[in-house]
């Protein structure tokens, strides 16, 4: 809820909401409610793959953070094996979302995002587990608990190449809105 009293939710689905086409497996959706319950827009986004959101944060600027784990190649960004984790900051403001970045890491195994917060210099803390050793690390036994950070500025992203990190300032990615009763498909992503 922000400070206008809108509501968004998030989460998954294996189909297509209100006429927008699945990208495969699971994709991930989100949308807007007004104060009064209205419905402003949803929108619809995934790899080929299977994408599972899991946690969902709204911060007071209108930047909304949702994290997860991917078996794909998120936004084109490439999976290191089993499912990785992936973030994406969505600026909320205007009256469509707009997409700003998306990141994606993992090791060889199962990695997923379980916690979402960003810190009052804005930059963004993930927790979760991995099966694997994630970013260099080695793992200490059966599912070790993680904790991994994602740093403001997109370049400092766990200081990986930028292989790992896809800004959507100006980028094309094909993004699906649905606004009330009416389907439009933006290059929003």
């Amino acid at each position: 809820v922000d400070s206008a009293a809108n509501i968004y939710v998030a989460g998954d689905t294996e189909g297509g909401l209100n006429t927008i086409t699945n990208a495969g497996g699971y994709d991930v959706f989100f949308f807007k409610l007004t104060s009064a319950g209205i419905q402003s827009w949803l929108a619809q986004t995934g790899s080929t793959a299977s994408d599972f959101l899991n946690a969902l944060y709204v911060e007071s600027s209108g930047n909304m953070y949702l994290a997860g784990s991917t078996e794909g190649d998120l936004h084109g960004l490439s999976n290191s094996g089993g499912s990785d984790i992936f973030a994406m900051k969505i600026d909320i403001n205007g009256a469509n979302p707009v997409w700003k970045w998306s990141f994606q890491t993992g090791s060889s195994a199962n990695d997923v995002v379980r916690a979402l917060q960003t810190d009052s210099s804005g930059q963004v803390i993930l927790a979760g587990e991995t099966y694997g050793g994630l970013d260099g690390n080695s793992n200490a036994g059966f599912s070790t608990r993680d904790t991994w950070r994602i740093f403001g500025t997109i370049q400092d992203c766990f200081k990986l190449p930028s292989s790992k990190v896809t800004s959507g300032n100006g980028s094309s990615l094909s993004f699906q809105v649905f606004f009330h009763d009416l389907w439009q498909q933006k290059d929003l992503f």
